[in-house]
């Protein structure tokens, strides 16, 4: 397990979201007394009155943000794509309202994925760059959609393909986007409840799945758990399609929130900084 921490340079407040590329191009969200700005390759994008949640890049020339607008009972969620021109600098094009009730995005070259945390979503929503359309996983794949009522953990995959981890079964899916295909693992119970994932050559790398448990008498009676393995904060690998599991490393968050990138890697943000975790 490979550690880069790295400083972003000026900083003039604390990050609330960011997103890096496989060529390191960098986009993120900062907060300070002054409100929320978005930076992308290093310039300031002026995104009006909306609070930024979530941001990820597209194309060069392009990048998502999830915005929270309104107040109380008016207030609302929209998903926002932006673009670069030479005449109106960074605008956004395009924009749907969402439900707030998501759990995770993420982006490939041509689709953007939004994983819900509730089961009356469908699972995970998929919308083109260009926002034509909406592709709910459930209703592509019917009785062969795996059903699960929360997505834990969601990360881009090879060409215009995803990889998700649902409650309640976790399963590791692979939805390919181009061609409206999948391909469904199970996985072993060591890795249940996963906070994170990434997959690469094979091997799909597991952050901080749930504790192993031990019941002892009345199952259904929770002080009658015994904690026999903590898993919090620990990485695991799984050769794809075997029955072995592997502690690979171990890191604390410390408040911090982490993502899975593709290729075995992970973006750790913190208040002030990031850090890049690769197998």
């Amino acid at each position: 397990m490979e550690i880069r921490d790295v400083t972003i340079p000026g900083l003039s407040g604390a990050l609330v979201d960011m997103d890096i590329n496989s060529t390191g191009r960098l986009a993120y969200i900062c907060k300070s007394l002054n409100g929320y700005s978005v930076f992308v390759d290093g310039e300031k994008v002026d995104i009006g009155q909306g609070v930024p949640y979530d941001i990820r890049l597209l194309s060069n020339d392009e990048f998502v943000l999830f915005c929270h607008h309104g107040e109380y009972i008016d207030k609302y969620y929209r998903l926002e794509r932006y673009q670069k021109s030479a005449h109106l600098g960074w605008h956004s094009n395009w924009s749907w309202s969402i439900d707030p009730q998501y759990e995770n995005i993420t982006c490939t070259d041509r689709w953007i994925a939004i994983g819900f945390s509730d089961m009356n979503r469908k699972g995970v929503l998929a919308i083109p760059d260009h926002g034509h359309s909406l592709v709910y996983y459930n209703d592509i794949f019917w009785e062969e959609a795996v059903r699960g009522v929360e997505i834990y953990a969601m990360c881009k995959g090879p060409r215009n393909s995803i990889y998700f981890h649902p409650y309640t079964d976790f399963q590791l899916v692979q939805w390919n986007l181009d061609t409206m295909t999948q391909v469904v693992w199970v996985t072993p119970e060591a890795v249940h409840g996963s906070n994170a994932v990434s997959v690469t050559d094979g091997t799909a790398y597991f952050y901080s799945p749930y504790d192993e448990e031990q019941y002892e008498g009345d199952e259904f009676n929770w002080k009658n758990v015994r904690i026999t393995e903590i898993r919090e904060h620990s990485f695991y690998s799984w050769e794809i399609g075997s029955s072995v599991v592997k502690k690979v490393g171990e890191y604390k968050l410390n408040g911090s929130t982490i993502r899975g990138l593709p290729g075995g890697r992970f973006l750790v943000i913190h208040r002030d900084s990031y850090s890049i975790i690769a197998f």
